[in-house]
């Protein structure tokens, strides 16, 4: 969930929503979360306390593992921010898909992978 996905979706997003725009991720079993600002930053990590019992090392390996999926959303976030951009100043979204595709930049059905595959994770046996 973005905050940005909170607009509604007639209205093209401005540079102010985007600024203030944030990007969580959850792992499969909902115990760890992370946030990310619009450039990547962590604001914020929760971890349940039913996670403290995995031990540290199950810890550090599931709030990276989530970090990078937080991180991936802000990256679409600048590709819908560079949408946007180029929508309310009449020009062509193709023009930033190819830039958005140099700079590697995730698309929405990226972002669809990355969390279909972590809730295929809670299906998955270990």
């Amino acid at each position: 969930m973005t905050t940005i996905d909170k607009i509604p979706s007639d209205k093209i997003p401005t540079p102010e929503d985007f600024a203030k725009a944030s990007y969580s991720a959850y792992n499969a079993e909902g115990t760890i979360a992370v946030r990310c600002g619009r450039d990547g930053e962590i604001t914020g990590i929760k971890i349940a306390p039913e996670a403290m019992k995995r031990g540290e090392k199950w810890i550090a390996a599931e709030v990276t593992r989530v970090a990078d999926m937080a991180f991936q959303k802000s990256m679409h976030g600048i590709r819908q921010e560079m949408e946007a951009a180029a929508l309310t100043e009449g020009r062509s979204t193709a023009e930033v898909g190819v830039l958005a595709r140099e700079m590697k930049l995730p698309t929405a059905d990226d972002i669809q992978n990355i969390e279909e595959g972590e809730q295929a994770r809670l299906h998955t046996p270990t």
